[in-house]
């Protein structure tokens, strides 16, 4: 498994010809790589592959099958795609998003005025991936991302936020950063399913 030191990213040549790249956050590890992105039309195919190689789990070979692991989360974008990897088995919420594709209309949509007060304004577009990555965590209980609330937003020292976000009665905790100069990333975790 590859290392990173926490909130850098690290590369990672492998004999694969994979470019994996790495981040630690608080509440796990996820690695990253452009063939896991969109754009590349076996994107899903590759991760799939390389989930059940590198984890010696063949159930990610069949996508149904692959849901029943709570503590891995995928994401992708047209350029990235990956993965998340939760510290200790907690089940597990991972997005990456594009910020360019991320608008304020979209974020009010989701968000209250209180949500957008708490984590500032030039910040909003964090919610967008905070909510995208809560809803896979808390996906059994919850039908909507506006049913995720953003209650509590610390800065993290070298990239982003953590914080706490609750679904019903369900609490988790999220880190969101900027990954590149386009590419935001958040992670949750949750207690249990």
């Amino acid at each position: 498994m590859v290392k990173a030191s926490s909130g850098q990213p690290h590369l990672n040549g492998r004999e694969d010809n994979f470019i994996l790249k790495s981040f630690n956050t608080k509440y796990g590890t996820f690695f990253y790589d452009s063939n896991w992105g969109s754009n590349n039309p076996n994107h899903r195919k590759l991760l799939r592959s390389y989930l059940a190689k590198e984890l010696l789990n063949p159930t990610f070979l069949d996508l149904k099958k692959a849901k029943i692991v709570p503590y891995i989360s995928n994401s992708h974008t047209k350029m990235i795609g990956g993965y998340f990897k939760s510290n200790n088995n907690l089940t597990a919420g991972f997005d990456l998003e594009e910020q360019s594709r991320i608008s304020e209309k979209l974020v009010a949509r989701v968000s209250s005025k209180e949500e957008i007060h708490l984590i500032g304004n030039k910040y909003s577009h964090f919610i967008w991936p905070i909510k995208e990555a809560g809803f896979k965590a808390f996906s059994n209980i919850i039908s909507t991302l506006s049913e995720i609330e953003v209650f509590k937003v610390t800065p993290a020292s070298s990239n982003g936020f953590y914080g706490q976000i609750k679904a019903g009665n369900k609490i988790g905790l999220f880190h969101a950063g900027t990954l590149n100069s386009d590419h935001l990333f958040a992670t949750v975790v949750v207690n249990g399913k």
